[in-house]
């Protein structure tokens, strides 16, 4: 693997703009001391800049977008909060790009060659050849540039995957399978050690074998639909709400469509730094739906008591669910509040 070297100072002045642009997007930053930060070095401008363009490609997804389709529903569009921290993104962009431009070569191949987050964070990473990469909680990958392609490992967790027009062509590598990405959007999660799919955009070519090869040989998978692959491939396609949910977690939310509780704890447990418990296992088989800030539960716990009278009990470690006489009725949705 070729390794460029950079300073000390370039790495740093990315990491901090990563750290930046996520509580930006958060809406947790102290906006007078980002401005004093990006103005105290044209390197700060050039990094914020670069992870700036980075993230907006994963927001390239036309029609495909969760803030439309709400909007299209006759739900409230983006709340303006939102709407002025994409503003101070997409103004941070176009203030570097300039110093971008002249910095590009510099600051290409600056990421390490392989990243991780713990439960509740996310993380994002940009590879040669215009792809983009966000890892969700309590995830690991690795990577290799070669002369013609790009290879990632999917060591544990999840991530979405952006290819712009005519990259280096991506191999994704998850358990004993892998996969060949044509320029578009993914998402790729190991369930259970088993490489799962989703094709929002684009094409994947699928491979049990874990040896695919640039022709892309093997199962395809196309817009809208979804593989889990083992020793068999197993393709579903996906409906709207099954996209939404993939399109919403790299923007700190979190979707469920009429799914056990079980599940969704597993979910939350991932985006969450707070960690939730079933305190009674026949609570797993409730189903619920919504959506909700994966970062802070309060909203999603609130639901489940108004809707099945589970009440959240705290500890030091987590918080435990537990019971009431509602929780019974598993034919109802928690709604989103």
């Amino acid at each position: 693997m070729r390794q460029e070297t950079h300073s000390s100072d370039e790495q740093d002045a990315l990491a901090t703009a990563a750290e930046w642009f996520a509580a930006i997007d958060a809406g947790t930053a102290d906006m007078s001391a980002f401005e004093r930060w990006r103005a105290s070095d044209p390197r700060n401008a050039v990094a914020f800049a670069r992870i700036a363009r980075s993230w907006q490609a994963m927001e390239d997804v036309g029609d495909l977008d969760p803030d439309r389709q709400r909007a299209g529903n006759g739900a409230k569009e983006v709340a303006p909060a939102r709407l002025t921290r994409r503003g101070i993104i997409r103004g941070a962009i176009g203030a570097g790009a300039g110093m971008l431009a002249i910095g590009a070569g510099v600051l290409a191949d600056s990421a390490p060659s392989e990243a991780h987050t713990r439960a509740g964070e996310r993380r994002m990473v940009a590879l040669p050849g215009a792809t983009s990469i966000v890892l969700n909680g309590d995830t690991a990958i690795s990577w290799r540039k070669h002369d013609k392609h790009i290879e990632v490992w999917l060591e544990r967790g999840e991530i979405a995957l952006v290819l712009r027009e005519a990259p280096l062509p991506l191999l994704v590598h998850g358990g004993k399978a892998s996969a060949l990405l044509e320029p578009g959007r993914y998402n790729a999660r190991l369930t259970g050690g088993l490489l799962d799919v989703g094709v929002i955009r684009g094409t994947a070519a699928l491979s049990i074998s874990n040896t695919v090869s640039a022709d892309g040989s093997g199962s395809i998978v196309k817009a809208n639909e979804a593989a889990l692959v083992g020793r068999e491939t197993h393709l579903h396609p996906m409906n709207s709400k099954q996209v939404e949910a993939l399109l919403a977690w790299p923007h700190g939310e979190i979707v469920f469509n009429d799914e056990p509780l079980s599940v969704a704890i597993e979910r939350y447990n991932r985006q969450s730094p707070v960690r939730l418990v079933l305190g009674d296992p026949a609570l797993g088989n409730i189903r619920v739906g919504g959506r909700f800030t994966s970062s802070n539960p309060n909203s999603f716990l609130k639901a489940l008591r108004a809707s099945f009278d589970i009440r959240a009990e705290r500890t030091d470690k987590a918080v435990v669910l537990m019971g009431g006489k509602k929780f019974i009725r598993s034919d109802l949705a928690v709604p989103a509040s």
